[in-house]
């Protein structure tokens, strides 16, 4: 899935959840620190890019977990994630909320790391589909 998609996708589910809590989008432009009710309509379009941040932010306002907000239930290829032992008894037991913010972004970075490699395999199965979008996202990897 790429990125514009995920972000429609994303923004559905925002959607869904403020209307759930029956909320209007100046008020959660505001807790999310946008500049106004017009830049939170772009994120429920799919317009505008959901950082990992305002994911976060997010799903601690409507709690629920990091892992339940971007799962993507249409998709057929869709990965079981695997969280380990000791992150799960973490979660459960930490009163801790950075510490909990923590393993959510362990989670979610994880998880998109599991996205890419299995995108990276479908294309190297089929490399006609192999395109080139051009982004202003980089990314750094730490050996």
């Amino acid at each position: 899935m790429i990125p514009k998609e995920l972000d429609k996708l994303y923004g559905k589910k925002l959607k869904q959840l403020r209307k759930k809590f029956n909320l209007q989008q100046s008020v959660l432009a505001e807790y999310l620190g946008l500049r106004n009710q017009q830049q939170y309509s772009d994120l429920e379009r799919g317009v505008r890019h959901f950082t990992d941040d305002l994911i976060l932010n997010i799903c601690n306002y409507f709690h629920v977990s990091v892992m339940e907000f971007i799962e993507n239930k249409d998709n057929s290829s869709k990965t079981n994630l695997i969280i380990n032992p000791e992150d799960k008894m973490r979660l459960e037991t930490s009163q801790q909320f950075e510490m909990k913010i923590l393993i959510y972004k362990k989670l979610f970075l994880e998880t998109k790391l599991e996205n890419t490699l299995m995108k990276l395999r479908s294309l190297q199965k089929e490399p006609d589909k192999l395109s080139f979008h051009p982004s202003k996202h980089k990314v750094f990897v730490i050996i």
